[in-house]
This record gives structure tokens, C-alpha cells and sequence, in this order.
């Protein structure tokens, strides 16, 4: 026999009761960025990160919907992959990974600036199709549009910063 199971019915306003909302899930990190960072000019990286300091890094860019999947460490530039919730934009990502990174190491007595430039890009299937499941999604949980529609240019995975906020 098939169950079916419906919404509760709120009778004082007719209105059904939502199955799902915000603070009772939890989102799929489903779009993927590999990231690199390089020291100022003139300046080198310790040949080893200080111990712990990924471990440190992870649970405080975990709490920015921002999860380290790898990274290699070297002295010219530190490369990293990381996944995203739907509602980190790139250059969140980006000014966060480097901001906490650098907070992190003057914390461990490590005095390392780092330079203007850096890289994002796009890794995997960020398709338009996928965005577009993402802000559907944000629409039914009532929260805003993640992404443009346009943000998506061609298939190499390269974005604009054009991120809805309201």
C-alpha cells in the first residue's frame, strides 16, 4: 500500500505548514573552486605550514559555508580546492580564504603578507542548470536569489561577481 504524506494544515489560517525551512537543513556543497594565493613580492612562504593550521582553517571557513577539500603548501604560493554552499560567492571565497589564511599565521608568529593577486576559478559541473536548482531552492526556503542569471559565462567555467543580495 502506498503511504501518502502531507503537509500539516495550520487551521487557524488555512495555510499549509512547510516540510522543510532554513534552519532545518542543511545545504550540499555543490559548487567546487580551486584557489591560489602568492606572497608579496620579495617574500617568501615558510617551507612547511605551522602544525594544526589547517585543521584550524577548515572549522573556521566551514562556519563560512566554505569547506577545504586540499590544498598544497609551498614556499612561492599556496594552492587550495575548495566547495562552497550556494550562498558564498567567488570573491567572498576568495577575500575570506586569504584573510583567515593571514589572520592564522600571524597568530602562529608567522609574519607572512601576501600580494593583491590571487586566483579563483570554477572547478567540476557549475552549470547554469545547477545555479538555477540552487536559487529555486533559495526561492522556496524564502530567501533571496544566490546568483544572477547571467553569471554564467560559456563553458569554461569562468564567472562574473555579480551575486543577488537583495
Amino acid at each position: 500500500m502506498l503511504a501518502l504524506h502531507l503537509p500539516a494544515v495550520n487551521l487557524s489560517a488555512g495555510m499549509p505548514v512547510p516540510l522543510y525551512s532554513a534552519h532545518n537543513l542543511n545545504p550540499a556543497y555543490l559548487l567546487r573552486y580551486s584557489w591560489a594565493a602568492f606572497p608579496a613580492k620579495g617574500e617568501l612562504l615558510p617551507a612547511d605550514p605551522p602544525g594544526g593550521l589547517f585543521d584550524l582553517l577548515s572549522s573556521s571557513w566551514e562556519a563560512d559555508g566554505i569547506r577545504l577539500l586540499e590544498h598544497r603548501w609551498g614556499a612561492q604560493r599556496i594552492q587550495a580546492t575548495f566547495s562552497t554552499t550556494p550562498q558564498v560567492a567567488p570573491d567572498f571565497l576568495a577575500a575570506r580564504a586569504k584573510g583567515r589564511l593571514q589572520h592564522a599565521l600571524r597568530r602562529a608568529g608567522v609574519g607572512a603578507s601576501f600580494a593583491r593577486n590571487f586566483s579563483v576559478r570554477a572547478l567540476g559541473n557549475n552549470t547554469r542548470e545547477t545555479v538555477e536548482i540552487q536559487n529555486n531552492l533559495a526561492w522556496q526556503l524564502g530567501q533571496v536569489r544566490v546568483w544572477e542569471s547571467n553569471y554564467y559565462a560559456g563553458t569554461t567555467g569562468e564567472y562574473t561577481m555579480h551575486a543577488v543580495r537583495s
